[in-house]
């Protein structure tokens, strides 16, 4: 039986453009600014969205915590309330979504820095946000807002590459190196504290950053197979696709 193809393409290779065409186009400035807001690693941040868009938020904030931020999903059970000098990233296609809104104004409202993800940089949120990633995705063969999705996934987890010059533990290992859990010695007298025992970990596996020179948001769409790619164990095999493929080579990928 034939496989469905999208045009000329394969659906996965489709996508595969989509996501390469829409990297390609976004700019270096907002990713930058983006960053930015990421300087003070004592602040809290809040991730928020609606519908698909909120599953990509959860996702940010668990990234956010991988590298070492107090980071929380707005809406989930432990979630503290949002003050002033916390940020939030609120990721919307249209920008318009009135939940999505009423969450920004509050948080602005209570001083808290918000950086918006979304389609449209002339949209309601952009206006309320400090800094705004503008995702281009107005032509797309996929569902919905996938693209939009799959792109804000993407990209956020390249501002985490971008704070964090490459080189996290959590983000990316040696090629080939099997992981290692952390092991403390017992605290206490003589005792190294499970702190310690994280802190060494991480010197460890600290790697130089992936791209001398280049960002990681505009090196996405070029890089080879999976062994030289910024990955992670816990990387989606989307994130795997869409770094990887370009260069017609996806090997050893790892969910």
């Amino acid at each position: 039986m034939a496989a469905p193809t999208m045009g000329a393409l394969s659906p996965w290779h489709a996508v595969r453009e989509e996501i390469v065409t829409v990297l390609s186009t976004v700019s270096g400035a907002q990713m930058s600014n983006a960053a930015a807001l990421f300087t003070d690693r004592r602040r809290r941040w809040f991730c928020s969205g609606q519908g698909r868009s909120g599953l990509v938020a959860q996702m940010a904030a668990m990234r956010l915590m991988h590298v070492g931020f107090d980071a929380h999903a707005v809406g989930e059970a432990t979630a503290p309330a949002i003050g002033s000098g916390d940020g939030l990233v609120m990721i919307s296609g249209s920008g318009e979504t009135p939940v999505t809104l009423h969450i920004t104004r509050l948080a602005r409202d209570y001083g808290a820095h918000v950086l918006a993800v979304t389609t449209r940089a002339d949209s309601t949120l952009a206006r309320h946000a400090h800094a705004v990633i503008q995702v281009p995705t107005t032509v797309t063969g996929q569902f919905g807002g996938t693209l939009f999705e799959q792109s804000a996934l993407l990209l956020l987890d390249a501002v985490m590459l971008e704070i964090t010059a490459g080189g996290s533990a959590c983000l990316r290992r040696d090629a080939g190196a099997p992981h290692q859990p952390a092991v403390s010695a017992p605290s206490g007298a003589g005792g190294a504290s499970e702190a310690d025992g994280f802190a060494q970990q991480q010197q460890n596996h600290a790697v130089q950053p992936a791209w001398p020179g280049r960002s990681p948001w505009a090196d996405a769409v070029s890089c080879g197979p999976v062994a030289g790619c910024p990955s992670s164990r816990t990387a989606t095999t989307v994130t795997a696709l869409a770094l990887c493929a370009r260069a017609g080579q996806v090997q050893g990928v790892r969910a």
